[in-house]
Protein backbone atom coordinates (compact mmCIF):
# COMPACT_ATOMS: atom_id res chain seq x y z
CA UNK A 1 0.00 0.00 0.00
CA UNK A 2 0.53 3.12 -0.58
CA UNK A 3 0.76 6.91 1.33
CA UNK A 4 -2.00 7.56 -1.44
CA UNK A 5 -3.67 4.84 -0.55
CA UNK A 6 -3.82 5.12 3.02
CA UNK A 7 -5.17 8.58 2.73
CA UNK A 8 -7.85 7.41 0.97
CA UNK A 9 -8.55 5.30 3.66
CA UNK A 10 -8.61 7.52 6.33
CA UNK A 11 -9.56 10.53 4.99
CA UNK A 12 -13.62 9.44 5.61
CA UNK A 13 -12.41 8.89 8.98
CA UNK A 14 -11.04 12.11 9.56
CA UNK A 15 -14.07 14.05 8.37
CA UNK A 16 -15.74 13.09 11.67
CA UNK A 17 -13.07 15.34 13.24
CA UNK A 18 -13.66 19.07 12.36
CA UNK A 19 -10.70 20.31 14.95
CA UNK A 20 -8.15 18.11 13.59
CA UNK A 21 -4.19 19.05 14.71
CA UNK A 22 -3.37 20.26 10.76
CA UNK A 23 -0.33 17.84 10.78
CA UNK A 24 0.72 16.25 7.78
CA UNK A 25 -0.77 12.51 6.91
CA UNK A 26 2.90 12.00 5.37
CA UNK A 27 4.45 13.36 8.97
CA UNK A 28 1.91 11.15 11.04
CA UNK A 29 2.54 7.99 8.64
CA UNK A 30 6.45 8.62 9.06
CA UNK A 31 5.42 8.75 13.17
CA UNK A 32 2.75 5.87 13.46
CA UNK A 33 5.63 3.71 11.58
CA UNK A 34 8.73 4.45 14.14
CA UNK A 35 5.89 3.65 16.96
CA UNK A 36 5.66 0.71 15.09
CA UNK A 37 8.84 0.07 14.97
CA UNK A 38 10.16 0.60 18.74
CA UNK A 39 7.51 -2.04 19.72
CA UNK A 40 8.77 -4.40 17.37
CA UNK A 41 12.25 -3.38 18.42
CA UNK A 42 12.01 -3.95 21.77
CA UNK A 43 10.13 -7.48 20.80
CA UNK A 44 13.42 -8.59 18.93
CA UNK A 45 10.85 -9.27 16.25
CA UNK A 46 12.24 -10.95 13.39
CA UNK A 47 9.88 -8.81 11.29
CA UNK A 48 12.06 -6.24 10.99
CA UNK A 49 15.05 -8.53 10.54
CA UNK A 50 17.28 -7.87 7.59
CA UNK A 51 20.46 -10.31 6.58
CA UNK A 52 23.63 -7.72 6.00
CA UNK A 53 24.17 -10.24 2.74
CA UNK A 54 21.25 -8.30 1.19
CA UNK A 55 22.65 -4.48 1.92
CA UNK A 56 22.96 -2.57 -1.55
CA UNK A 57 25.69 -0.89 -2.75
CA UNK A 58 26.84 1.50 -5.58
CA UNK A 59 28.20 -0.42 -8.23
CA UNK A 60 30.53 -1.71 -8.88
CA UNK A 61 30.82 -2.58 -5.22
CA UNK A 62 29.44 -5.82 -4.28
CA UNK A 63 26.45 -5.76 -2.05
CA UNK A 64 26.90 -7.01 1.34
CA UNK A 65 29.36 -5.30 3.93
CA UNK A 66 32.78 -5.17 4.16
CA UNK A 67 35.08 -5.25 7.37
CA UNK A 68 38.60 -3.60 6.09
CA UNK A 69 39.98 -1.87 9.15
CA UNK A 70 39.74 -0.83 12.41
CA UNK A 71 36.43 0.98 12.06
CA UNK A 72 33.82 -0.02 9.31
CA UNK A 73 30.37 1.29 8.32
CA UNK A 74 27.24 0.17 9.01
CA UNK A 75 24.00 0.10 6.75
CA UNK A 76 21.80 3.16 7.94
CA UNK A 77 18.81 1.35 8.51
CA UNK A 78 21.25 -0.82 11.16
CA UNK A 79 19.67 -0.39 14.80
CA UNK A 80 21.04 -3.31 16.10
CA UNK A 81 22.86 -6.65 15.42
CA UNK A 82 20.43 -9.48 15.79
CA UNK A 83 22.31 -12.30 16.55
CA UNK A 84 25.74 -13.39 16.41
CA UNK A 85 28.56 -10.99 15.03
CA UNK A 86 30.36 -12.90 12.50
CA UNK A 87 33.00 -12.69 9.80
CA UNK A 88 33.66 -14.95 6.88
CA UNK A 89 37.27 -14.21 4.75
CA UNK A 90 37.92 -15.09 1.12
CA UNK A 91 38.74 -18.58 2.19
CA UNK A 92 35.07 -18.88 3.70
CA UNK A 93 36.76 -19.31 6.99
CA UNK A 94 34.12 -18.43 9.51
CA UNK A 95 35.06 -16.06 13.10
CA UNK A 96 32.83 -15.31 15.70
CA UNK A 97 33.45 -12.31 17.36
CA UNK A 98 32.64 -11.69 21.03
CA UNK A 99 31.55 -7.97 22.09
CA UNK A 100 34.45 -6.33 23.96
CA UNK A 101 33.59 -4.19 26.94
CA UNK A 102 35.37 -0.83 27.65
CA UNK A 103 38.94 -1.68 29.86
CA UNK A 104 38.84 -5.22 28.56
CA UNK A 105 42.35 -6.25 28.02
CA UNK A 106 42.00 -7.96 24.84
CA UNK A 107 44.23 -10.55 23.01
CA UNK A 108 46.54 -9.83 20.34
CA UNK A 109 45.88 -11.81 16.85
CA UNK A 110 45.76 -11.67 13.59
CA UNK A 111 42.51 -11.42 12.93
CA UNK A 112 39.51 -9.71 14.56
CA UNK A 113 38.41 -11.20 17.95
CA UNK A 114 36.36 -8.65 19.69
CA UNK A 115 33.57 -5.79 18.25
CA UNK A 116 31.88 -3.14 19.93
CA UNK A 117 29.89 -0.15 18.38
CA UNK A 118 31.61 3.26 18.13
CA UNK A 119 28.82 5.27 17.09
CA UNK A 120 25.30 4.25 15.65
CA UNK A 121 26.51 3.12 12.34
CA UNK A 122 29.96 2.06 13.41
CA UNK A 123 31.64 -1.03 14.08
CA UNK A 124 35.01 -1.05 15.76
CA UNK A 125 36.51 -4.63 15.48
CA UNK A 126 39.30 -5.66 17.46
CA UNK A 127 42.34 -6.24 16.32
CA UNK A 128 42.01 -4.24 13.14
CA UNK A 129 41.29 -6.39 10.05
CA UNK A 130 43.78 -6.61 7.88
CA UNK A 131 42.66 -7.80 4.71
CA UNK A 132 39.04 -7.96 3.68
CA UNK A 133 35.56 -9.91 5.34
CA UNK A 134 32.27 -9.95 4.77
CA UNK A 135 29.84 -9.47 7.60
CA UNK A 136 27.75 -12.02 8.31
CA UNK A 137 24.30 -12.67 9.78
CA UNK A 138 20.74 -10.52 10.61
CA UNK A 139 20.28 -6.90 12.28
CA UNK A 140 17.25 -5.24 12.96
CA UNK A 141 16.50 -2.68 10.24
CA UNK A 142 15.21 0.67 10.37
CA UNK A 143 12.11 1.29 7.38
CA UNK A 144 13.04 4.19 5.04
CA UNK A 145 11.59 7.51 6.16
CA UNK A 146 8.95 8.05 3.59
CA UNK A 147 9.56 11.28 1.59
CA UNK A 148 6.21 10.95 -0.77
CA UNK A 149 3.01 9.62 -0.75
CA UNK A 150 3.69 7.63 -3.78
CA UNK A 151 6.19 5.41 -1.46
CA UNK A 152 5.14 2.23 -0.03
CA UNK A 153 4.37 1.65 3.58
CA UNK A 154 6.86 -1.23 5.22
CA UNK A 155 6.63 -4.68 6.16
CA UNK A 156 4.76 -6.09 2.84
CA UNK A 157 1.12 -4.87 4.16
CA UNK A 158 1.36 -6.75 7.16
CA UNK A 159 0.40 -3.43 9.00
CA UNK A 160 -1.32 -1.11 6.83
CA UNK A 161 -4.65 -1.18 8.49
CA UNK A 162 -3.47 -0.47 11.81
CA UNK A 163 -1.13 2.17 10.47
CA UNK A 164 -4.00 3.38 9.33
CA UNK A 165 -5.42 3.62 12.88
CA UNK A 166 -2.88 5.42 14.28
CA UNK A 167 -2.57 7.94 11.83
CA UNK A 168 -5.79 8.77 12.66
CA UNK A 169 -5.49 8.97 16.05
CA UNK A 170 -2.07 11.06 15.16
CA UNK A 171 -4.00 13.77 13.09
CA UNK A 172 -7.29 13.51 15.35
CA UNK A 173 -5.83 13.94 19.24
CA UNK A 174 -2.48 15.87 17.99
CA UNK A 175 0.22 17.15 16.22
CA UNK A 176 3.66 14.84 15.84
CA UNK A 177 5.24 16.44 18.73
CA UNK A 178 2.12 16.21 20.63
CA UNK A 179 1.71 12.43 20.66
CA UNK A 180 1.87 11.45 24.45
CA UNK A 181 2.36 8.02 26.14
CA UNK A 182 -1.07 7.03 25.83
CA UNK A 183 -1.29 7.55 21.99
CA UNK A 184 1.92 5.83 21.57
CA UNK A 185 0.73 2.97 23.95
CA UNK A 186 -2.46 2.75 22.34
CA UNK A 187 -0.83 2.56 19.08
CA UNK A 188 1.76 -0.17 20.86
CA UNK A 189 -0.73 -2.38 21.72
CA UNK A 190 -2.60 -2.48 18.25
CA UNK A 191 1.17 -3.75 17.16
CA UNK A 192 0.78 -6.11 20.12
CA UNK A 193 -2.26 -7.31 18.83
CA UNK A 194 -0.87 -8.45 15.21
CA UNK A 195 2.36 -10.01 16.48
CA UNK A 196 0.44 -12.21 18.98
CA UNK A 197 -2.25 -13.11 15.96
CA UNK A 198 0.80 -13.98 13.79
CA UNK A 199 2.11 -17.52 13.28
CA UNK A 200 5.30 -19.31 11.51
CA UNK A 201 2.92 -21.35 9.91
CA UNK A 202 0.94 -20.35 6.58
CA UNK A 203 -0.99 -22.93 6.37
CA UNK A 204 -2.53 -21.59 9.71
CA UNK A 205 -2.46 -17.67 9.51
CA UNK A 206 -2.56 -15.53 6.29
CA UNK A 207 -0.14 -12.87 8.10
CA UNK A 208 2.91 -15.57 8.18
CA UNK A 209 6.42 -14.06 6.35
Amino acid sequence: MTGNELLDIVLPRLAKFPDTSGVSILDAINRSIEIFFDRLHRRKSDIIRANFDDVENTPPAEDGVVIDGEFNTLPSDFRGFAGPVRLIDSDDVIYDLTEMEYGQETLEDSYPLYWRLAGPFNLQVIPAAEEDYNLKGFYYSMPDTLSDLDDDLPWEGLFDSRIADAVVLIVSIGGVEAVGTNVRESIGDICERVISNRTYHPRNNKLWL
